[in-house]
C-alpha cells in the first residue's frame, strides 16, 4: 500500500517510531521467556502507544480501516458490562502476530549473507531453457525460499532469474513473476514461520502437525497447477519455434533480443533497481551488506541449496521441542526462535558480525511496519469488544443457522471466499480471521476444528497473490516495475483453480469427518 506523503509530514520521526514499535516487540518477547505480571500488564499500553505513533505515518486505507475497527469496538464495548481493563487489554492482544512480522524477516539474512542466490544463479544457467521445465525450476526454489525467507524470497528470485530469461523467454517479467509470486504464496499455507499459519493454529486450537499434511500435499499440487499455467506460447510446448518480443521466431534454448521494457521500470525509463527499495513493502528486510568476507573486503563463496532445506527442517524440530518443553503455544515459539537461529545459522557459516550489522537494519525497517500496527492493534481492540457484548449472540446464532440450512461441508467450502474477498478492499486476511474468530465455534456449528483450519489456510494464502492491497504484489511491484493489477491479473487464472481445489479438499475432509 503507497504511503501517504502528507500524512508522513505530520508523523513521528522514522526513528522514534522505530524505536517504540521495536520496545513493543521486545516486550512481547521478553513477557514470552519470563512472564511476571508487571511486563505482561504493559503489553496493552505499548500496543496503543505503537497505534499512536504509527497512526500518522499510515496508508489512508491503513487509517480508514484503523477508526473503523476502533468506532465499532467502542460502540459495542458501550453495549457490554466489561470492565475497562479487559477491554483496554484488547489493545496488547495482537502484539504476538505483530512480533512475527517484526522478527521473522531475520531468517532471511544468513540466506542473503550465504550468498545462496548465486548458487541458485549457477543451478538455472546448468539447467534445460525449455519452458516447463524451467518455470517449474524457478517455482520451485521459490517455493523452498519461501518457505524461510518469506517475503524477502519475491526480490531475491526475480533479480536472480532475469538475466537468464530475458536472453530465453519471449515475455521475461510475466514468466518470472508468475512462477515466483504463486509458488511463494504457496508455503505460507503451512510454513511454520507464516503468520498466517500460526495465527489460525493458535485460534482454531489445532495442532500444527495435523494440519501440516494437508496443507503441504495441497501446495505442492498447487506447485504442479502453477507449472501446468505456466504462460508457455503454444508454439514453445516442445523445442519448436517461438515469438521474439519484435516479431522473429526462434528455438526455445536459442538467445533472445531483449527488449527495452525488459530493462526498465514500467513507471518509466529508468533501470529496474538492482535491490529491493527498504520502503517498498512492510515486512521485507533491507539487503544484507555485501562484499563483507571474513577478511573484510573478500567475496564470500556461495553455499549449497541444501542448507536451506535443512534450514527449514532443523527450525521445525526446534519449534515442536520448544512447544513440547516450554508448554509455548505456536505463535509464542515462533516470535522468540528467530533471531537466535538466523544468528547461530549466521555463525555457523562464519558471518555472525555481518549478521549483527544486518539486525541493526532490521530494526530500522521495524519503523515501516506502521499499516500492520495501526490496523492490527485496532482490530484487536474491536474483536475483545465484540467477544465481551451482546452482538455476540445475534451473530452466533446468524452462523448457526446457514451451517444448518446449508451443511457444514458447503459452509467450510465457502469459507475460503471470506477473506479473499475482503482482501480486495484491503483487509489483511488475519484481520479477517480475527474478525471470524469471535463467531467461529467448530463445536457448535458440528464442524471439524481441522477442515476449518485448512479452509482458512487455503484462502488466507490465495489472499497474497490476488489482493493488491498486500505486500507481495507491492514487494513484486517494487522489484519489476510492472504494476500490482497487472501482476494480479496473470495469477487470476491459478488462483480461481487453487481455490476451487482447496475449497473441495475442505468440503470432502468435513463430509468424511461427518
Amino acid at each position: 500500500m503507497d504511503e501517504d506523503s502528507q500524512c508522513r509530514t505530520r508523523s513521528l520521526p522514522a526513528s522514534l517510531r522505530g524505536w517504540l514499535f521495536s520496545a513493543s516487540v521486545l516486550a512481547s518477547i521478553l513477557a514470552t521467556v519470563a512472564p511476571v505480571q508487571p511486563l505482561r500488564q504493559a503489553l496493552p499500553l505499548l500496543a496503543l502507544l505503537s497505534l499512536v505513533a504509527g497512526f500518522p505515518a499510515a496508508a489512508r486505507i491503513s487509517q480508514i480501516l484503523t477508526v473503523l475497527f476502533l468506532a465499532a469496538g467502542i460502540a459495542a464495548a458501550r453495549a457490554s458490562d466489561t470492565s475497562t481493563a479487559t477491554l483496554v487489554n484488547g489493545f496488547g492482544s495482537m502484539l504476538g502476530l505483530l512480533t512475527l512480522f517484526s522478527v521473522v524477516p531475520v531468517l532471511a539474512v544468513p540466506i542473503q549473507l550465504g550468498r545462496y542466490d548465486a548458487r541458485v544463479a549457477r543451478l538455472l544457467s546448468q539447467r534445460s531453457v525449455r519452458p516447463r521445465p524451467l518455470y517449474a525450476t524457478i517455482g520451485g526454489l521459490s517455493y523452498l525460499m519461501a518457505s524461510l525467507m518469506n517475503i524477502a524470497a519475491v526480490p531475491m528470485m526475480y533479480h536472480t532469474v532475469m538475466g537468464l530469461l530475458r536472453r530465453y523467454v519471449p515475455e521475461p517479467r510475466r514468466f518470472a513473476l508468475e512462477s515466483i509470486v504463486t509458488c511463494y504464496a504457496l508455503p505460507l499455507s503451512w510454513s511454520p514461520v507464516a503468520a498466517v499459519v500460526a495465527f489460525v493454529v493458535h485460534l482454531t486450537g489445532v495442532s500444527w502437525l495435523t494440519v501440516l499434511p494437508v496443507m503441504l500435499l495441497t501446495s505442492l499440487a498447487g506447485v504442479a497447477v502453477s507449472t501446468w499455467l505456466s504462460p508457455v506460447p503454444r508454439s514453445a510446448q516442445g523445442i519448436g519455434a517461438r515469438v521474439r518480443p519484435d516479431g522473429t521466431t526462434s528455438a526455445w534454448g536459442s538467445p533472445a533480443k531483449a527488449t527495452a521494457a525488459d530493462h526498465t521500470s514500467a513507471a518509466g525509463n529508468r533501470p529496474v533497481p538492482a535491490s529491493l527499495p527498504a520502503s517498498a513493502a512492510e515486512s521485507a528486510p533491507e539487503s544484507a551488506p555485501k562484499g563483507e568476507g571474513s577478511s573484510g573486503s573478500a567475496i564470500e563463496p556461495d553455499r549449497p541449496i541444501w542448507h536451506i532445506a535443512l534450514a527449514v527442517l532443523l527450525f521445525i524440530l526446534t519449534m515442536l521441542w520448544l512447544e513440547r518443553w516450554t508448554g509455548w503455544g505456536m505463535l509464542q515459539v515462533i516470535g522468540v526462535v528467530p533471531i537466535p537461529f538466523a544468528l547461530l545459522w549466521s555463525l555457523l557459516i562464519r558471518r555472525g558480525r555481518a549478521f549483527l550489522r544486518a539486525l541493526v537494519q532490521q530494526h530500522r525497517q521495524v519503523a515501516n511496519l506502521q499499516n500492520l500496527f495501526t490496523v492490527f492493534t485496532a482490530a484487536g481492540f474491536f474483536v475483545q469488544s465484540v467477544s465481551h457484548s451482546p452482538y455476540i449472540n445475534d451473530i452466533d446464532q446468524l452462523l448457526i443457522h446457514t451451517a444448518l440450512a446449508i451443511g457444514p461441508a458447503l459452509f467450510v467450502a465457502i469459507l475460503p471466499l471470506i477473506p479473499v474477498a475482503l482482501s480486495m478492499v484491503g483487509f489483511h486476511p488475519i484481520v479477517t480471521i480475527t474478525l471470524l474468530s469471535s463467531a467461529l465455534h467448530p463445536q457448535v456449528l458440528h464442524m471439524s476444528p481441522i477442515w476449518l483450519s485448512v479452509a482458512l489456510l487455503g484462502g488466507g494464502a490465495i489472499t497474497f497473490v490476488v489482493s493488491p492491497f498486500t505486500a507481495t504484489l507491492n514487494v513484486a511491484a517494487a522489484a519489476s516495475g510492472e504494476r500490482p493489477s497487472v501482476i494480479m491479473r496473470w495469477n487470476l487464472r491459478f488462483c480461481a483453480v487453487y481455490l476451487a481445489m482447496v475449497m473441495a479438499i475442505a468440503a470432502l475432509g468435513q463430509t468424511v469427518a461427518g
